[in-house]
């Protein structure tokens, strides 16, 4: 009978790798290669309704169709596509790992006046990827792709959450924390919130190297320790930023959210007044450099 659509697949299992992909592995490319001939059978007109590939991960959940080229004729056209799924296959790859796939191919036709033919030759799914390692402060974490690690924009003002994040980060007053040796996280920041009076000992050992460090620090003793071969006390040097709140604005949130307007920053070094031991209160400031916002 006339417009009644004639379904027909295939599905194919395999698409494994010589050995599993391991979760946490950043995917780098992912592509699907699909090769086709459609052949108008006994004069029929007109193309197929839809053809499309549905990859599925084993243990994951299927992508998007992806549409395939339609175009036949009465001696058969070769159709080859190819389809970039790395956006898409990425995050189930970095969070359940790789092992393999089903792909639904599928197509439909209307019987008025239609006959044709659709032949798969071959299809193929190529993957490149990076197993888990030690990995740069920088680098994507996600799965996603090209996105920057959150812990590595700037500015950090002690907001743990998407966009901006400490590598390390405490935010109780009844947290402890106690590091037996050097932190050193240089394009990253550490949050640190200790305000229990009941804090008795450092809490690193051996010094921190830090982009930004973010604390509230309470005690009775020094908490951050330098190693004993450390040498004499060195200027430390420190980037200010000034924000002012723009007349006839209310400026409820913390700056440099809006509508806080930067006014103006200095870098200034802190001297000790000897060459060993610092006094509370006592350390020459010197300015490096300064400007102030139009």
């Amino acid at each position: 009978p006339p417009n009644v659509t004639q379904n027909a697949q295939v599905t194919l299992t395999g698409f494994a790798p010589s050995s599993a992909i391991p979760a946490g592995s950043i995917l780098t490319a992912a592509t699907l290669n699909v090769d086709t001939t459609a052949t108008r059978n006994n004069g029929s007109a007109g193309n197929l309704n839809t053809l499309t590939t549905t990859v599925t991960p084993t243990g994951g959940t299927a992508l998007a169709a992806n549409a395939l080229t339609k175009t036949a004729s009465a001696t058969g056209t070769n159709n080859v596509d190819s389809f970039d799924l790395l956006s898409a296959l990425s995050p189930q790859v970095h969070s359940n790992g790789y092992t393999g796939a089903t792909i639904v191919f599928a197509g439909d036709l209307s019987t008025n006046s239609r006959d044709i033919t659709e032949q798969l030759n071959s299809m193929s799914l190529t993957l490149s990827w990076t197993q888990p390692s030690v990995r740069a402060e920088s680098t994507d974490i996600s799965g996603t792709g090209g996105t920057p690690n959150c812990i590595t924009k700037v500015p950090y003002v002690g907001s743990n959450n998407n966009t901006t994040c400490a590598v390390l980060a405490t935010s109780s007053a009844l947290a402890f924390l106690y590091v037996q040796g050097t932190v050193y996280t240089p394009l990253a920041p550490i949050d640190i919130q200790m305000t229990s009076a009941t804090v008795a000992s450092p809490i690193v050992s051996d010094g921190i190297v830090t982009r930004t460090l973010y604390a509230d620090l309470r005690g009775a003793l020094p908490q951050i320790s330098l190693p004993p071969d450390s040498g004499p006390a060195a200027p430390f040097s420190v980037y200010f930023r000034a924000y002012t709140c723009p007349v006839g604005s209310t400026c409820s949130s913390a700056a440099p959210a809006s509508p806080w307007k930067l006014a103006g920053t200095t870098n200034v070094t802190f001297s000790p007044d000897g060459p060993a031991t610092p006094t509370a209160g006592a350390r020459n400031v010197t300015v490096l450099n300064w400007s102030v916002s139009p």
